[in-house]
């Protein structure tokens, strides 16, 4: 059961989705802190011009080629905004508290899904193993009247009931078997396994007084 549960927090879709959701939430809440740092940009631009052009310090048509560029630069502080990225940095604290409340709760709600069926399929493990044990005693039950009507101690018509009552068993044995066989698909959904993927619960020892 641990395995089961430790391995459903480390490959459940639900719980990397929760694991985004929360990482999404530390880099806003880091970004809304490095808005109060200063910010500088530059900018700078090449031009070239050839053929017939009109030149700048004479204002006369010459045929040439002129290259030009440009740069600049500037940088910015925010002094006062209207108090907004405190508030947005107070915003992001709170979106993250909520983003690890949201993890945490994922994780319980799915080791408590894993739990749950691990459960579920050792009991419908134990159903089967007494419908088989069920099985097994009505066709030996049949077989032991099969040998009194052979010997006249029984009459033929007591074999009906005992027909009706081994193929209700084999009924519930195969409803057992498919219930078994759903559960763990179940859990394999939860643990994103391929269905095919073979699969066997290692139920616990418990020791009955």
């Amino acid at each position: 059961l641990p395995q089961c549960v430790d391995y459903a927090l480390g490959h459940n879709l639900q719980m990397k989705q929760a694991e985004l959701t929360k990482r999404n939430a530390e880099l806003s809440l880091r970004q809304s802190q490095l808005s109060r740092l200063p910010s500088v940009n530059g900018q700078s631009s090449l031009g070239n011009q050839f053929g017939r052009t009109v030149d700048p310090t004479t204002n006369a048509f010459n045929t040439e080629r002129i290259t030009f560029n440009s740069f600049s630069i500037n940088a910015g502080v925010v002094l006062f905004d209207g108090n907004r990225i405190n508030t947005q940095v107070e915003q992001s604290k709170l979106d993250l508290q909520a983003a690890t409340l949201d993890q945490q709760a994922s994780a319980n709600d799915i080791a408590l899904l894993v739990a749950n069926t691990y459960l579920t399929i050792l009991l419908a493990e134990e159903q089967a193993t007494n419908a088989r044990r069920r099985l097994e005693l009505s066709r030996a039950q049949l077989a032991q009247l099969e040998t009194f009507i052979r010997t006249g101690a029984r009459p033929a018509n007591d074999r009906f009931e005992l027909e009706a009552t081994v193929a209700r068993n084999e009924q519930l044995l195969i409803e057992s078997n498919n219930l078994v066989a759903i559960n763990y698909l179940s859990l394999k959904q939860l643990l994103q396994l391929d269905p095919a993927t073979p699969f066997q619960l290692e139920a616990p020892a418990v020791a009955l007084p």
